[in-house]
């Protein structure tokens, strides 16, 4: 079992404390292995074209993708911090099975744990964890 942690961040203006958050001991690391960086850049290549038989892929869905980078820890956790564009005049639920990442091997895999809303003709980012994988995400797209 993890140690318990908090981790208290301030804000000083001016010398003076204003502000304090806890962050709760899920968010703070416990080893360096744990650590989720940011992967290299993916090459840009021609066209990412994996065999899919079965066309697995995301469910439909409202969502633009503005941009994706990929991130991972020495431990094999993927995940990518995604940025998604609401056009719509209303606000859209996003849930797992609208978003999806390829891995250098051609596998895929839908998003875990997934479900916020993003405000009508917003853009909106965060973090969406694939799983563990051995091969790096190659690939995030909606549909």
């Amino acid at each position: 079992m993890k140690p318990l942690h908090t981790l208290v961040l301030g804000l000083l203006i001016a010398g003076t404390l204003v502000a304090a958050v806890k962050v709760p001991s899920s968010s703070v690391p416990t080893q360096a292995s744990e650590v989720i960086r940011i992967d290299d850049p993916i090459p840009q290549l021609a066209d990412i074209q994996f065999p899919n038989p079965n066309r697995y892929g995301p469910e439909p869905s409202q969502f633009r993708m503005v941009a994706a980078t990929p991130m991972s820890n020495e431990l094999g956790e993927r995940w990518a911090l995604v940025t998604l564009y609401n056009p719509t005049g209303g606000k859209l639920e996003l849930e797992n099975n609208m978003i999806m990442a390829t891995f250098a091997n051609g596998d895929r895999s839908l998003a875990l744990n997934l479900n916020l809303r993003v405000d009508a003709r917003q853009n909106q980012s965060f973090a969406v964890s694939f799983g563990s994988h051995k091969f790096p995400i190659v690939l995030v797209e909606t549909r």
